[in-house]
């Protein structure tokens, strides 16, 4: 039997994934360290959370595009096995290597403080969440199944935790809703949209649930995004003849001053309004699906395609930089009264945040490509290898 076609490459959405996660670092630096910019930028940064939806959309998207047509879509045994050792590939390499260097922070931390008061490490009062039950299940990678009550370690990892959950309900999902758009599907996606809803309307913080409820969160988008696959597989089959150029172009910058007024005005984070933002982000990925498009074309530029592929391990290890800000400021800034060029350093401050954002940003960038030369990709490979080697066949 000949092996089933294989989904052809959608470079546009391979080259978007380089936005969101530099729009996450600059949220995270924003919380730990406050919003001094211009109303425009804390408004939009202060909602960039929700730039998790957008990889928990195009999970769902990209995994029912590509595995649609695949004995997956069977639950045959062999294929069910080499999706898991695959994905497990992906995650485990970049998630263990960041867990340990966090390992590594906590004992440098503690060693630090019992050092300076005499005392022995391990009296050292550990770092919130940083703790040996914590450690075991951020291995496993099940730490935000509703099981803390509280972020540990490399605090991002919770997305991969969510991610790891709907890795191991994927192959029941396609079952379910392949080849193409059916009643299923439909069902599928109005689903996740209800679990949105109903997450935004009763968590108390709108989309921004992660060590709690995050599994389910990322469950709802992950099913509207495999709809929206589904929509746009049947409508590329009825419809071969493609749009023209500035169709696609219009609808894509559609989308995006979508996006862009959603988070300036759609209402303030943390509510009901995140939906907003939500809704144009899912319409974003279809329309660039095509492969057609002014910002299609953008996304394909040679340097955001190789921004994404760095992009899942510059979101792993930019916590790590920021908490070394924190470390840099209590340890070597002057007291805010010294004067630095005839004027106090606090008054240094508000320049002194954009330059530390500009070099968490940059190092996320450089240490992010590192990673991904040096663990993420040639581990990936070993594991994958060793996951899915068969044993010979019986004589």
């Amino acid at each position: 039997m000949a092996p089933p076609a294989k989904a052809p490459e959608i470079r546009a959405l391979n080259g978007v994934r380089a936005v969101p996660p530099l729009l996450l670092v600059a949220f995270h630096f924003q919380e730990a360290f406050g919003y001094r910019g211009p109303e425009w930028w804390n408004v939009s940064t202060g909602k960039g959370f929700i730039w998790v939806e957008f990889f928990f959309l195009l999970s769902g998207f990209t995994l029912f595009y590509v595995y649609r047509l695949q004995p997956l879509a069977s639950l045959e045994r062999r294929a069910v096995r080499d999706f898991w050792s695959a994905r497990i590939s992906r995650l485990y390499p970049m998630h263990l290597a960041t867990l340990f260097i966090f390992l590594g922070m906590e004992v440098v931390r503690r060693w630090m403080i019992a050092d300076a008061d005499g005392i022995p490490l391990l009296d050292v009062a550990a770092y919130p969440g940083r703790t040996a039950e914590t450690f075991v299940s951020n291995l496993f990678l099940v730490q935000a199944w509703n099981i803390h009550d509280g972020l540990s370690w490399n605090g991002p990892a919770w997305f991969l935790s969510a991610i790891l959950f709907l890795y191991l309900l994927f192959p029941l999902i396609l079952f379910a809703m392949a080849p193409a758009m059916n009643l299923r599907a439909l069902v599928a996606g109005a689903a996740g949209a209800v679990i949105l809803l109903v997450i935004a309307d009763t968590s108390g913080r709108g989309l921004d649930v992660t060590f709690h409820d995050g599994i389910y969160r990322g469950l709802g988008a992950f099913l509207i995004g495999a709809m929206l696959s589904a929509a746009f597989v049947s409508l590329k089959r009825e419809h071969a003849r493609p749009l023209p150029e500035a169709y696609h172009s219009l609808a894509q910058l559609g989308a995006v001053a979508g996006i862009i007024a959603a988070l300036l005005y759609a209402g303030p984070a943390r509510t009901l309004a995140d939906l907003a933002i939500v809704a144009p982000m899912a319409a974003l990925i279809f329309l660039l699906a095509f492969d057609r498009g002014m910002v299609a074309r953008a996304a394909t530029w040679r340097p955001l395609m190789i921004l994404g592929e760095w992009s899942f391990a510059i979101y792993l290890i930019h916590v790590a930089l920021i908490q070394g800000v924190r470390f840099v400021r209590q340890t070597f800034y002057p007291p805010p009264e010294t004067e630095i060029l005839g004027a106090p350093f606090q008054s240094w401050w508000p320049v002194l945040h954009w330059i530390e954002l500009g070099a968490v940003i940059l190092l996320s960038v450089l240490l992010g490509a590192l990673l991904f030369r040096l663990v993420e990709a040639p581990s990936g490979r070993l594991l994958r290898r060793w996951l899915t080697a068969r044993k010979p066949a019986a004589a």
